[in-house]
């Protein structure tokens, strides 16, 4: 079976944030979700495989924050292909679709 893109979600505490990750692990994809403090991330990690979703803590607006969680992502889950902001539900100019399945990054 062909593993799903890797996808990295910003903001995941936020409502929108929180369907984008649940739907794409609901669909098989290995997702990183990130936010400011760690405990509002708590509600997506509930009965997932620890092999699938990642969760990190970090101040995307510090470059240097925001550079380490794509190593750590990259390391732990494999290559990112897309980013999708959690308070919009968007990457670019892409809304988030449930049906990502075959989503790379440009």
């Amino acid at each position: 079976m062909k593993e799903l893109p890797v996808v990295l979600i910003t903001h995941a505490d936020s409502d929108t944030g929180y369907r984008c990750a649940r739907k794409l692990l609901a669909g098989g994809h290995r997702v990183a979700i990130t936010a400011e403090h760690a405990s509002r991330l708590t509600r997506i990690l509930l009965g997932q495989p620890a092999d699938q979703v990642f969760a990190i803590a970090a101040d995307l607006s510090d470059p240097q924050q925001y550079a380490r969680v794509i190593q750590r992502t990259e390391d732990r889950l494999g290559r990112i292909a897309l980013t999708v902001d959690g308070r919009t539900g968007s990457s670019g100019g892409l809304a988030f679709s449930p049906g990502l399945h075959g989503a790379s990054a440009a």
